[in-house]
């Protein structure tokens, strides 16, 4: 809590198969970064579950999710979580073409007062958000989806009280 740099760096280098837990955790107040930032460099995939966390008050995004540098799957889960009061994102997830298919699944979170967007899948292509059972509100815009990006919805979501968004959500069907 409250460094200069991210609250936790998880970089994998790796070719295999890389894994990540974290509960009941804090990430606040990380002055020019994150509180967590997952990425990869390598081929290796990365599975990450969070539950029960606060990301709140840090100088870029609550949690960061960045496929723009390696190639091996990202796929992080968070529920029960919070994202308040980021300098520009609540919940962030990215790639580019020819990189990490990276997917960030929010279940029952609440993203509020961030000063950009609430959530956000941008960078223009391979990453998607999943979005169920979540409250974003009072953010500077709801959702930002860049071109080629994709925020799924289940339908059981609550907006209210923020900005303009950028893009579409799209509404997907439970399985």
């Amino acid at each position: 809590m409250g460094s200069n740099g991210s609250g936790l760096i998880f970089l994998s280098t790796a070719t295999t198969l890389q894994t990540l837990r974290v509960s009941n955790s804090y990430f606040n107040h990380n002055s020019t970064a994150e509180g967590p930032d997952i990425f990869a460099k390598g081929s290796g995939a990365i599975t990450a579950a969070i539950d029960r966390t606060d990301f709140s008050g840090n100088g870029f995004a609550g949690l960061y999710v960045d496929g723009t540098l390696g190639t091996g799957a990202i796929n992080v889960t968070v529920t029960d979580s919070v994202a308040a009061n980021n300098a520009f994102f609540g919940f962030l997830v990215q790639s580019s073409t020819g990189h990490s298919a990276s997917n960030l699944t929010l279940t029952h979170v609440l993203a509020e007062g961030n000063n950009f967007a609430g959530i956000s899948a941008s960078t223009g292509a391979n990453a998607t958000l999943w979005l169920a059972q979540s409250t974003v509100t009072g953010n500077a815009a709801g959702f930002v989806v860049s071109p080629g990006d994709v925020i799924n919805t289940y339908g059981d979501n609550y907006f209210n009280n923020n900005g303009p968004s950028t893009g579409l959500l799209t509404p997907t069907a439970r399985l």
